[in-house]
């Protein structure tokens, strides 16, 4: 796997695709001064998060040609994968 992964950093790297979300806390201040946090209270005072959500889609080398098995990259990178056909059937 390490194999694989260096091989495709050392040809062009790798795109991911994603999206992130900065979430909605309840403003600290007023948790720690007994404030009522109720949503529908117009004394709870949402504020954003100071955290980014990542959550990664996808991930596949930035040059296609690994995707081609056809290709010179496509071939070398199959090569290099793990063939599970070749485990001992238990």
């Amino acid at each position: 796997m390490e194999n694989v992964v260096d091989y495709v950093n050392e040809n062009g790297g790798w795109t991911t695709i994603g999206w992130y979300k900065r979430g909605i806390i309840t403003d600290k201040t007023l948790i720690a001064s007994g404030v009522t946090t109720n949503l529908n209270d117009e004394s709870s005072q949402q504020v954003e998060a100071g955290q980014l959500t990542h959550h990664i889609v996808q991930i596949i080398p930035t040059d296609r040609s690994f995707l081609d098995k056809n290709s010179m990259k496509g071939r070398a990178l199959e090569e290099m994968k793990y063939d599970v056909s070749k485990l001992p059937q238990v």
